[in-house]
């Protein structure tokens, strides 16, 4: 039997790959050269270092700073940004590891990129794994208004697996709910705010789903329908300026047999119809 995982393999990294080329190749992001090998290789068994620090470059017209961790243990606890110059701590944070997380020291990663395209470096820390799908980062903003950092101001933390495209000055991410459940966003900066405008989702429509009288009528509808074959859901939303909310621009499903796709179906369509009555199964 095909299993929805294997075509959502296919459609996933089709979807992928397009916001990639999209822009994904313009992110800057800091040299290597300037950082504590600490950094890169892992925790050795018995061995911990309490202390790292990378010198961060924000802007030319800028001072450097120098970012400062600390921690016992596993994982570093408190963060510090310190003015190269003055020796001034401009920024601080304190993670509490019971509550929250720390940041471990044997996978974390800073790389600068200027994640709200105003032409300044902010500071994203790669802390460790969130379990499934999504991993986990800290996100520092240079805020050119304020002359200072400012924390994570956007909610770029919530995102799942956040890119930066600078060519087109939007940021993409992506959320799982199972193997063959995806939702791919793009968001844009409008009035200060990072605000999602286009969804587009592929869902699989599962086999236990559909009791024998959908089956037969899925038949009669489609003499290309197999057992083996499987039904996935694509769905595209877009942000209507009017309203400022996520409206439906296209909705489809489509019938893969031996991993190809068969036919192709809207979602008024009697076929539509039917497989979204099946799908109320999802929540």
């Amino acid at each position: 039997m095909i299993k929805c995982k294997y075509v959502h393999a296919f459609l996933a990294l089709s979807l992928t790959l397009s916001f990639a080329l999209s822009g994904c190749s313009e992110v800057e992001q800091s040299s290597t050269d300037e950082m504590n090998p600490a950094q890169h290789a892992p925790m050795q068994e018995g061995v911990e270092f309490d202390f790292w620090e990378q010198i961060v470059s924000v802007h030319e017209s800028l001072p450097e700073f120098i970012l400062q961790l600390r921690g016992e243990g596993d994982d570093f606890t408190e963060l510090s940004i310190v003015n190269s110059s003055t020796g001034a701590v401009v920024y601080q944070d304190y993670f509490n590891i019971e509550d929250m997380w720390g940041i471990r020291k044997d996978v974390f990663a800073v790389e600068l990129i200027d994640m709200d395209f105003d032409g300044y470096q902010d500071i994203q820390i790669f802390t460790g794994y969130g379990g499934n799908w999504k991993n986990d980062y800290i996100y520092i903003m240079w805020s050119a208004d304020e002359a200072s950092f400012v924390g994570d101001i956007y909610g770029l933390s919530s995102l799942g697996l956040p890119t930066f495209d600078v060519e087109q000055r939007l940021v993409h991410s992506i959320q799982r709910a199972s193997a063959a459940d995806h939702w791919f966003y793009a968001h844009q900066y409008i009035n200060g705010e990072l605000v999602t405008i286009e969804e587009i989702s592929d869902n699989c429509v599962w086999d236990h789903w559909l009791d024998d009288s959908a089956k037969e009528q899925i038949k009669i509808l489609e003499p290309l329908y197999e057992t083996d074959s499987t039904f996935m859901h694509f769905t595209k939303k877009q942000l209507d300026e009017n309203t400022m909310e996520l409206v439906i621009v296209e909705e489809k499903y489509v019938l893969f047999t031996d991993q190809v796709e068969a036919a192709e179906y809207s979602s008024d369509s009697e076929m539509g119809l039917l497989l979204a009555g099946y799908e109320k199964y999802r929540d």
